[in-house]
């Protein structure tokens, strides 16, 4: 089974950056908690406060899938679509391999 990595950028609107950490925060702590995660890592900018970058790490592509269904993340999205200057920045990673 092949690790997923998954990286996201978060801008709040100006002003709103601690409302969106306590959320990000919350959202860290329950995945955490999910089958399969390996990581789920929060960062904010140090000289942007409504900037940040959640960096996490699945066991597979059917555990991430799970994770995105999961309750807790919908509530989540709802929460931050108030706060968020834009829809969060999502890219998805594979390790890379040698031959």
């Amino acid at each position: 089974m092949e690790t997923i990595c998954v990286h996201v950028l978060f801008e709040a609107r100006p002003g709103f950056g601690d409302r969106l950490a306590k959320v990000l925060l919350r959202l860290q702590d329950n995945s955490r908690k999910d089958s399969g995660c390996l990581q789920y890592d929060m960062h904010r900018l140090p000289d942007d406060p409504d900037q940040f970058m959640l960096y996490e790490r699945w066991e597979s592509q059917e555990l991430l899938d799970a994770h995105l269904g999961a309750e807790h993340l919908a509530g989540v999205q709802k929460e931050m679509a108030d706060v968020l200057v834009d829809k969060p920045l999502i890219t998805i990673w594979n390790p890379l391999k040698g031959e």
